[in-house]
């Protein structure tokens, strides 16, 4: 990930929840001496860089100007590894792309670059005055195609900035922020959309208004602590779509923060941007290290320790998780007042979990991520730190305790929903007679548990349009192994024991 910055920043991650401080580009306060002649006033504070795969290389677009000026230029490097490590890390200077002066009515900042759908590569870019400009690029080189500028959004209320398209479907998605940035929790900035079939528009809004006409829709705002959000990008993995962008922590005092959220699509292909990795429901939390779920020693009173056991289909591993918003839970005992939280509130490394009654304190609040591999990682609003199971124990009764993160599997967990089954009207089987597992599930292969006497069981998987993908008719036994072959992805699993039956949703990865 690329970001503003001396010598233009940089950070890596293995799991999407990790983040560490990688190389710069250019070493911090240089630049190519060409950018002089289009940017007199710039001193290598490099703007809202873009990186985009193409010809087997990494082309890095990056925005050099000054505040509040239109004298603006959009740069290129490239490099065939993103790895300091590899021979192949070397940045090329490919030069000026396109430049703006106090006479043009646009700015030539913020660039982001996609592909349409027959190939052809497009650079939106654009901030303040009459708004959001399309260029066609060079397929081969990155530079300008020809000389046709695009208007696609204007300015609207206040300022446009910071565009991104994605395309996705029949439409190509343009986002556009607006409002005051990068001024902490004073930050006004917010980021609208519309869409179009064409590259250069005319890009509506849900109302059917034209973005350059001052339209937009509204997809991301101030919520809370999470002020002034911007600058969207779009990452997919293992079925999973992310939009990632930043935004201003009000609890850190307006610290500027990376946002990574989940992107679905509705019924009429929009865009749903939401930081709640989990939907609000009843699960049971798996270690991905040992394969004990969350459980409680004791007989459920205040205090009482939260530990890891083997999955018995008990209340006590069945756990509600409540959306607070911006990705903030809290995980709550099935059928019960008691929720998961730090013992006496401690903050330190090694601090215990247990169960107690709600007092609406950090120290039982949780930001839930979600890695890149389908796993989640539980981090306390008191103290920064995060669940694990302790010394990567396999030992069933050991109790749960808070760690500084670093990316192990005994700090990440995996959600089974299948103690909170999807039923449809009819002849049911009940919960508690039949599991689904693992869930999320590797390649589609899964077990499903019966606890049924006799008879024939049919499985079948369906997309979630409702199209059949595979069925299969077994004799009922204990544990039914189930092989197949899916894509990542969401599906729907239908059991069917004699009249009986139940349906589940099952993530694949």
């Amino acid at each position: 990930m690329f970001g503003t910055g001396s010598g233009i920043a940089s950070l890596y991650s293995n799991d999407l929840v990790k983040w560490t401080t990688g190389t710069t580009p250019f070493v911090p306060g240089t630049y190519p001496a060409w950018v002089k002649s289009y940017v007199p006033d710039f001193g290598g504070h490099y703007w809202a860089p873009e990186c985009f795969y193409m010809n087997e290389k990494y082309y890095l677009y990056y925005s050099c100007s000054s505040w509040g000026s239109r004298n603006s230029c959009i740069g290129l490097i490239t490099t065939k590894s993103l790895d300091p490590a590899s021979a192949d890390y070397e940045w090329t200077d490919a030069g000026m792309v396109i430049y703006s002066t106090e006479s043009d009515n646009y700015n030539c900042i913020d660039p982001a670059v996609f592909r349409d759908d027959e190939g052809r590569i497009w650079l939106s870019f654009g901030s303040h005055w009459d708004g959001i400009k399309m260029v066609e690029l060079d397929s081969v080189w990155g530079d300008m195609l020809n000389e046709t500028i695009y208007s696609v959004a204007s300015k609207g209320d206040y300022k446009a900035e910071a565009s991104y398209v994605i395309n996705h479907g029949a439409y190509y998605y343009l986002f556009v922020n607006h409002g005051q940035c990068c001024d902490g929790v004073n930050s006004t900035y917010y980021i609208t959309m519309g869409r179009s079939a064409s590259p250069t528009g005319p890009f509506l809004d849900k109302t059917g208004k034209d973005l350059y006409n001052g339209g937009g829709t509204t997809v991301l705002s101030t919520s809370g602590s999470f002020i002034g959000p911007g600058c969207i990008g779009y990452y997919k993995e293992n079925g999973t779509e992310w939009i990632t962008c930043h935004y201003y922590d009000g609890d850190k005092g307006g610290q500027a923060t990376l946002c990574i959220a989940r992107v679905n699509w509705d019924e009429n292909g929009w865009p749903v941007i939401t930081r709640n990795m989990i939907d609000s429901g009843v699960y049971s939390i798996v270690n991905d290290d040992s394969n004990l779920v969350w459980d409680i020693s004791g007989i459920g009173e205040d205090r009482d320790p939260i530990i890891q056991k083997q999955y018995t289909k008990s209340l006590t591993q069945q756990w509600k998780f409540y959306a607070l918003g911006n990705g903030i839970y809290e995980v709550i005992v099935n059928e019960s007042s008691l929720l998961a939280k730090i013992t006496d509130c401690m903050g330190n490394a090694g601090a215990k979990l247990s169960i107690g009654e709600a007092q609406s304190l950090d120290c039982e609040k949780w930001r839930i991520d979600r890695t890149n591999d389908i796993r989640y990682v539980f981090t306390s609003l008191y103290g920064g730190k995060v669940i694990e199971v302790p010394e990567s124990s396999s030992d069933e009764g050991i109790q749960l305790e808070m760690n500084n993160y670093n990316s192990t599997s005994n700090q990440k967990w995996m959600i089974w929903d299948t103690s909170h089954a999807v039923y449809a009207p009819g002849l049911e089987i009940h919960a508690e007679n039949i599991r689904i597992f693992p869930n999320p599930s590797p390649d589609g292969n899964f077990f499903v548990e019966i606890n049924q006497a006799s008879g024939i069981c049919e499985v079948m998987i369906y997309s979630l349009d409702g199209k059949k993908i595979i069925q299969n008719q077994l004799p009922v036994r204990q544990i039914i192994n189930v092989k197949n072959t899916l894509i990542p992805g969401i599906y729907v699993v239908k059991v069917k024991i004699n009249s009986y039956f139940l349906t589940s949703k099952l993530s694949v990865y």
